[in-house]
C-alpha cells in the first residue's frame, strides 16, 4: 500500500493507524522516499500525537525535524486541497506527467 501511493491523508484512527504513520514518516526520513503526508485533525484529535513527537524531538531520542513537511489541516477540504498541491510539486520534481495514485 505505501510503495504504491504517491502521499498520504492521515484521517484519526487507531493502533494500525499509528503504525503506517511512523512507518511513512521514517521512510521519509531516512529517504527511502519523498512523499507528502496530511493529518485531518478534526477537533484536535491529533494534537496528543504532535505533542509526543515534539516531546521526542526536544529530549533527543527522535531526529530534529522529523515530522517536517507535515500538513496538518482540522477542514477536509483544505486537507486535500494541501496535499495535492504537495503531490503535483513532487510529481513535478521526479515523475514527469505520470498519474497520481492514491
Amino acid at each position: 500500500l505505501i510503495a504504491e501511493s504517491d502521499g498520504f491523508l492521515i484521517l484519526p484512527g487507531g493502533v494500525g493507524t499509528l503504525e503506517e504513520i511512523f512507518d511513512v514518516l521514517s521512510r521519509n526520513r531516512l529517504g527511502l522516499q519523498k512523499k507528502p503526508v496530511a493529518f485531518l485533525n478534526i477537533d484536535g484529535f491529533w494534537d496528543p500525537l504532535f505533542k509526543l513527537m515534539r516531546k521526542t524531538e526536544d529530549e533527543g531520542f527522535t531526529p530534529q525535524g522529523f515530522s517536517d513537511g507535515v500538513l496538518v489541516e482540522s477542514d477536509p477540504k483544505t486537507a486535500v486541497a494541501h496535499l495535492l498541491e504537495a503531490l503535483e510539486a513532487n510529481r513535478d520534481e521526479s515523475q514527469g506527467a505520470e498519474q497520481l495514485n492514491f
